[in-house]
């Protein structure tokens, strides 16, 4: 058996045979100048975020990597005015820079004709640091031979004799595996003499010529993208991750390098990519914000070097460029060994690769990877644990659970997530006193910074913090009580449900005040894991909760609401949950826990409720059961709608105007249904009208449109004529582009 070592200093040899972009024995110096931005910029010219700066030391190895280290790195905060916009010039003196913290350790880059695959670090390096020496060399990530090029009609690669080229590529950088669209032309001389930062080390040109590079990121095609996404399952057009969210997002990556030499032998003088998202926080205002990130690096300095890198004392390969997610709740966050199998069993690899070296290649992936190489491609992307009920989720990218040196907040001994809940719970109860002083004492941000402290808190820290503010004889406390209560109602956690569960079967809430509680957890949950959701279920049979009407009425139909949230649709249910961080929550165990116990027990409620003739019960499970959203519903209601089980007409109406959420999710299952009871002259007209309706939401064809036109001639019944009649004038006045067809 090889040793892994041994295969990845192979792997080195391999992908550091050539490196095209780089002298031996010198050392490039780069300035390394960063900023990120927020703003409401078409409202004011506010800005707020960070800066950075440092200098990045680059020299190849004698083995064909690339040997790097960090120095002078520094950050400083603003906010501030930028009349100029995000990238207005500020003079240092206006910045308080601080060290950013970086350790300066080496690290080694290992690429493949311009091209990286991965990066080797000491071990002891924290997570947060990868990430950062990541995003800097990402300005370094290069195709420009066009080995991973698409094939299409319009591509152009690039040759010895002519580097113009355009192609698109699937590359990795820090913000993920996606694709990649490449312009590559000659900068003409007069943008040269004008902007003379592109190319300050000119004197390298030589022979060759100035080139300029574009790169623009399509992030609606991706393999792996690190993302934190909750609350879009109502957007339909687009995802989070993509280019476009609707009118709400839409983002965009630019990166510009500027090239001296020729294919073969190049100097990078400078790189720069801006990162944008524009923000509609409104979605119908016309005001939008931005976020902005803006990295440059210009090569300062040349130098010779006369001896060789020094070695690393415990290397250890981190994979890709790609960013890796913290975990905020771990005693240590040091960066760990990831195996890039896709990497090293691309096609790509081998289509351009010598025979030899090509077998070369095969014992390397059986050495690292075993004789399986062909992972599945949910495989290849990184993903969080899947939280216990009684802990908080590790999500990530979120500023508490990653702002304390890539660490959850938590984990700073100065702070006390639980005193620091009380002290804002009373504080915003005292602001909700004298309500005048409300926006004066910023106490809507107060609350939202508190239910993200509640979202770090596991079972054990909420029940502490319950124990100090739940005190119904001391009449001045409730205010700080009921601030706590709602804020933990709207955390979305399983540490939260627990803790609701726990107040109702103490009664510390119950009634009407416990049912606002459950509708509110169920509109803000953020993890619907299998467990949580099959806990959930079981919350709805307490008997606590069954003796209450409302809140049994109130557990049932936000539970139902909240599996057609999970388990209706795929595509909406990972808009709306963190899918790109936990994998999806729409999975076959959990469909299958719908159609196998929830379902056939709300049939069963509702058939009981039928033989007691409860007419309430009987609303809330024909409710619940349309909820849902599941094509299965249908065999809890064909029985009555066929006629086999007594229902009034009303209840019989009202099953079919709730089956909206199956027309919304199986719109096609749902038109075939709906088209067979209004064809039915036998039945009622209030179903029939009810089927009419509803119908209109499947997107009928004009075909069957204009059946139903027809019908009315020779139906007896005006009611449901009128419906059609009205339904089909009111689409024809319909401007959106899908209903024109």
């Amino acid at each position: 058996m090889r040793s892994p070592v041994l295969a990845l200093a192979l792997v080195g040899l391999v992908f550091g045979a050539r490196q095209p972009g780089w002298k031996d024995h010198t050392e490039y110096v780069y300035r390394v100048d960063g900023r990120s931005l927020t703003s409401l910029n078409e409202l004011a010219d506010q800005y707020s975020g960070i800066f950075i700066k440092a200098k990045l030391h680059v020299s190849p190895r004698s083995d064909g990597k690339l040997q790097a280290w960090i120095s002078e790195s520094q950050y400083a905060q603003i906010h501030s005015q930028m009349p100029n916009g995000w990238n207005s010039e500020i003079p240092e003196s206006q910045l308080n820079f601080k060290q950013l913290g970086l350790s300066k350790k080496p690290f080694q880059i290992i690429s493949q004709n311009g091209l990286i695959k991965s990066l080797v670090v000491e071990k002891d390096v924290a997570n947060w640091e990868a990430n950062v020496i990541k995003s800097i060399v990402s300005q370094f990530q290069l195709d420009l031979q066009g080995k991973r090029a698409v094939e299409s009609h319009a591509t152009t690669l690039p040759n010895d004799e002519k580097m113009e080229a355009v192609f698109q590529t699937m590359e990795d950088t820090v913000t993920g595996e996606t694709e990649t669209n490449y312009d590559i032309h000659q900068l003409p001389e007069y943008l040269v003499d004008s902007q003379p930062w592109l190319v300050p080390q000119q004197q390298l040109q030589g022979h060759g010529k100035i080139y300029e590079v574009l790169k623009s990121k399509n992030y609606t095609t991706n393999r792996a993208m690190p993302a934190y996404q909750y609350g879009f399952g109502e957007v339909q057009e687009g995802k989070p991750t993509g280019n476009r969210m609707g009118d709400f997002l839409t983002r965009s990556a630019l990166s510009r390098v500027v090239l001296t030499g020729q294919l073969s032998k190049y100097t990078i003088q400078s790189s720069q990519t801006v990162n944008k998202i524009i923000i509609n926080p409104t979605l119908n205002g016309k005001q939008r914000g931005s976020a902005v990130s803006s990295l440059n690096m210009t090569l300062v300095e040349v130098k010779s070097q006369t001896k060789q890198p020094q070695e690393m004392s415990s290397p250890i390969d981190i994979g890709n460029l790609v960013y890796t997610y913290e975990h905020p709740f771990a005693s240590s966050n040091k960066v760990q060994r990831k195996l890039q199998g896709k990497d090293l069993a691309s096609g790509e690899s081998e289509e351009h690769t010598p025979r030899g070296k090509r077998s070369l290649l095969q014992s390397i992936k059986k050495s690292i990877l075993g004789e399986h190489t062909e992972a599945n491609s949910e495989e290849q992307v990184q993903y969080q644990m899947r939280p216990q009920m009684e802990e908080s989720p590790e999500s990530p990218l979120l500023p508490y659970y990653m702002g304390y040196h890539g660490k959850s907040i938590k984990a700073n001994s100065d702070f006390d997530v639980k005193e620091t809940a009380q002290r804002m719970s009373r504080e915003i109860s005292d602001d909700l006193a004298e309500p005048d002083q409300i926006l004066t004492q910023s106490t809507l941000s107060k609350y939202a910074m508190l239910v993200s402290l509640v979202r770090l808190m596991n079972q054990k820290e909420i029940r502490a913090v319950t124990q100090q503010l739940y005190k119904p004889e001391q009449q001045q406390q409730q205010g700080s009580w009921m601030t706590f209560r709602d804020a933990v109602s709207e955390a979305g956690t399983g540490p939260a449900f627990l803790a609701i569960e726990e107040w109702i079967s103490t009664k510390k809430a119950e009634k009407g005040e416990a049912a606002e509680l459950v509708a509110s957890m169920a509109n803000s949950v953020r993890v619907p894991t299998e467990e949580y959701m099959q806990k959930f279920f079981s919350l709805t049979q307490n008997p606590e909760v069954m003796s209450q009407e409302q809140l049994n009425e109130t557990s049932v139909l936000s539970f139902t609401r909240l599996l057609n949230k999970v388990y209706a649709k795929k595509t909406e249910s990972q808009n709306q949950f963190p899918a790109s961080s936990f994998r999806s929550f729409y999975t076959k165990d959990g469909k299958d826990f719908v159609k196998t116990v929830v379902i056939p027990y709300l049939s069963q409620q509702l058939d009981e409720a039928v033989m007691q003739a409860d007419s309430r019960k009987i609303h809330v499970a024909i409710r619940a059961l349309g909820s849902v959203g599941d094509k299965k519903v249908l065999e809890a209601f064909e029985p009555y709608l066929e006629g086999q089980k007594q229902a009034s007409q009303y209840q019989r109406m009202l099953m079919i105007l709730c089956l909206d959420k199956l027309v919304e999710s199986n719109p096609t299952t749902a038109q075939a249904v709906m088209y067979r009871i209004y064809q039915n002259v036998g039945e009622v007209p209030e179903v029939r009208v009810a089927a009419v309706y509803q119908l209109m939401r499947t997107n009928p064809s004009a075909q069957m449109l204009q059946r139903m036109a027809q019908s009315t001639n020779v139906d007896a019944q005006e009611d449901v004529n009128a419906a059609v009649k009205s339904a089909i004038e009111s689409l024809s006045q319909l401007e959106a582009a899908e209903s024109q067809s």
